[in-house]
Parts: C-alpha cells; structure tokens; sequence
C-alpha cells in the first residue's frame, strides 16, 4: 500500500508512454516529439528516498554519487574517481542487500523508465545545497569568528545590512538581522535572502575587513562559487575551475572550523556534473519552491477537505491551461513593462517613422528576469573574464555616431532592440543574438 512503487507506479508508466512519442499535425505534416525521463529533480532528502538510498545523513554511505563512508566524507577536498558509483556494479549493489556496506536501501523504481538509470541520471539542487546549506554554515562561521577576534561588531554588520542600498531585483530579498542563540550566530534567511546576504556582504562590509584575512579569504572563495554556479551558461574554463574552488573552500573550511558537512560533500562531485548536465542553476527548486504559497492559497480557499489533493492538483493544471493559453509563449517575448517619458531625438526619428510614438521603458519583465533603467548585467563570460553591460537608452550623441552605422540595419526589422555597453567595446547587436539580452527602445502605437 505505501512504498516508493506505489506511489509512483502510475507515473512511470505514464513517462514511459510519453518516451516514445506523440504523433500531432502541424501545418499539415504529421510529427512525432519524444519526451525523455533526464534526470529527477528535489532535495537531497527527497531524491535519496525517490532512488532507494539512505535518507539520514548520519548514515555510513549517505551519498548517492559514490561510496565514500561518512568519515571521509567529513574530509574530502575533492572528488576520488574510484568511489564514483558504477551503474555497472548497481545489480551487484542490490544484490548484496548490504545498506550499511552499499548505502542502498531498495532497488530503484524510477529504473523502469526507459533509458534512465539512479548511477547516471544524476542532480543536484543547489537552492538547498547552497543557499539553504553551504552559503548559511560558511557565511555564519565566517562573521562569527570575524566578531570573536574583534574584526567587527554584530551591531556594524547589522546596520550595514539594513543601510545597504539594494538594486531593483534584491529589495524583495533583504536580508533580516543577524543575531546570538547562546554562543552561536543565528542567520535566520529565506534561500532567496541568504543568497542576497552571501552575494552583497564583501559590499556591505568589505572595508572593514584587513587585507589578508583568512576568515574572509574563505568567504571570498565561497563568493566565487556562488558566481559561476548561479550563472546560466558557462564555458569549460569556469566548470573546471569549480573543482578547484571547491577543493579550497572545504580545505579551508576544515582547517577552521573543523569537519565539513555533508552537502560540503556533496558538492565535491559538482565539477563533474557540470559537464554532464550543464549549468546546475537550471535544475534548482527553487522554481518549484515558490509554487508553494499558490499551493497552499488553493488549500485556505477550500471549504471540502474531502480529497483534497485531488482539488489541488486539479487548480493547478487549470491555472497551467490558462498560462498557456494567454500568456505567450516565445522566449523574446516581455510579460510586463512599465513606460515612462516619450523619447525625441534625432536618431530615433531617422530609424522609425515620425508619426510613431517612441517611449522610454522604465522597467520590464523578460524570461523571468526584471530589468530596470541602469540595470548592470553579465552580457558575456569567456576566457578572458566577464564583460558587463547596462541597459540606456540611445540619446547622446557621442555615442550614437559611434553606433549607428552598426544598428541602423537591424533596426527597421525588429520592433525591440537592445543596446549594450560593454566594457571593451560599445556595439548593438540584433535580438536574437543577443546571449544576455536587455531591453532599450519599444516601439509603441497609443490607441488613446
């Protein structure tokens, strides 16, 4: 009656209909899309139980990505290639019917689902292992220690946390105050505020910090991490790098502040699946997280508790239906944008006619992303570093002879089109082929 194959046994069966494909007419042709099982996405807790292995982080094999016992793992710097779990050697696994030796508690169901295996389907979720896990224990360690040698008070930190001027984006994310349970600092964050906190403290309190200290060299390192792990494309060089700042981080860690946790392991094996999975930002909770408060709007708003996972699950695919069948669905296209003055200069005139009204966006919404006037961005990473951009708008005339030549082409063709000041180069580039793209100049016909 419970049990991990009966509560998913009708999903297997379903993502494997839908692995071999739906046949639909398009414009008179027939075509067939397939819909592979990649991989699982959720905590660790959860995906441990999902695939049969231990869900206690106390246990002696906790980890699902290899077989390293939890006194290593409270001491690894970096991953060891010959503990990596072998989807070869899962039958033996099971067979040995051995947790304490193997870590696995039963075999795994979601194995049924075509071309999927628990050893190579592999995940991670950096939300929890991150934000809700790393990022809390090495950020509170770090100012504790930075407090208790009489680098800062918790009085400064607090109040630069509170006079900190946040962007646009991160209002919503303050951080709360900083305070002591007993001997211990207390950062009571949400993920999304913990990661701000993680993302602006060398802002908020760098300068009170002397050069050289190791308690901060640990933060900045963490700093590092965030900034490569939370970025939406990456190339070889920063996935590479991973490894090695991981193996510095938890080096440091444990010289300071004595045996690493375990999602400090766990995000050893980070590197690798970099490149197997790609960037691991895409695959975080954290957009499943936020659907719990609509989840549990549907549950206060229900008079019949009678079935009422059956009420919640039925709200939520009408409110799915609909999303689709209103919203639009190209990835250019802006959900939301706010106008603010009518723009008149010679250069916007002489690319769209001057019976068009041209009006300057103060903020927009675009692939989930919220850009304001002034936003500073990542436009490009490559070898040799980041390059930043803004958003602006085109008025001043030493920088529109500069650009002109390079835009005018592209202009007529698209109603939206972006502008980009990097550090190197000032250029405009065409919509579609913008990696990092940002919004300058709308288009727009008033009807009233």
């Amino acid at each position: 009656m419970f049990g991990n194959e009966a509560a998913f046994k009708a999903s297997i069966e379903d993502v494997n209909i839908i692995a071999e494909g739906i046949d639909f007419i398009e414009n008179g042709i027939q075509k067939k899309v397939y819909f592979p099982c990649v991989m699982l996405v959720g905590d660790n807790k959860a995906l441990n139980a999902m695939c049969g292995f231990s869900e206690s982080f106390t246990a002696t094999r906790y980890c699902r990505f290899c077989y390293a016992e939890k006194c290593l793992c409270e001491e690894l710097t970096m991953e060891v290639k010959r503990l990596i779990r072998d989807p070869y050697q899962y039958e033996t696994d099971v067979g040995i019917n051995n947790f304490s030796e193997t870590g696995i508690k039963e075999y795994c169901i979601f194995n049924k689902i075509k071309n999927f295996h628990c050893y190579e389907n592999i995940s991670v979720d950096i939300m929890h292992d991150i934000t809700e896990g790393i990022a809390a224990y090495t950020v509170g360690n770090v100012l504790q220690a930075l407090i208790e040698s009489n680098v800062i008070s918790l009085d400064t930190i607090n109040n630069r946390i509170s006079s900190f001027k946040y962007n646009n984006i991160e209002k919503s994310n303050k951080p709360r105050p900083l305070f002591y349970s007993g001997s211990e600092l207390k950062l009571k964050q949400s993920s999304a505020e913990q990661l701000c906190l993680a993302r602006y403290l060398c802002l908020m309190i760098g300068d009170k910090i002397p050069p050289g200290n190791k308690y901060w060299k640990l933060y900045l390192c963490l700093r590092k991490i965030i900034d490569v792990l939370y970025c939406p494309q990456l190339n070889k060089g920063q996935m590479f790098n991973v490894r090695f700042l991981v193996q510095k981080h938890n080096g440091l860690y444990r010289e300071f502040f004595g045996k690493l946790k375990p999602k400090m392991h766990l995000w050893v094996h980070y590197s690798r699946l970099l490149f197997l999975i790609g960037p691991l930002v895409q695959f975080s909770s954290m957009k499943f997280e936020r659907q719990n408060k609509k989840l549990k709007e549907v549950v206060v708003g229900t008079t019949s508790n009678i079935n009422l996972p059956m009420t919640i699950a039925i709200r939520n695919q009408l409110q799915f239906c609909h999303s689709f069948e209103y919203v639009p669905l190209s990835e250019n296209s802006i959900t939301k944008a706010d106008l603010g003055e009518p723009v008149k200069n010679d250069f916007i005139e002489s690319i769209f006619p001057k019976n068009e009204n041209i009006t300057k966006i103060k903020r927009f919404e675009l692939r989930n992303k919220i850009f304001h006037d002034g936003t500073v961005f990542v436009a490009e990473i490559n070898d040799d570093g980041p390059k930043f951009g803004f958003t602006s708008l085109a008025g001043k005339n030493h920088m529109i002879n500069h650009i002109k030549n390079h835009m005018i082409n592209h202009a007529k063709h698209h109603m939206i089109f972006p502008m980009i000041f990097f550090s190197r180069a000032k250029f405009v580039c065409p919509f579609k082929k913008l990696s990092a793209p940002t919004l300058m100049v709308m288009k727009i016909k008033r009807y009233c």
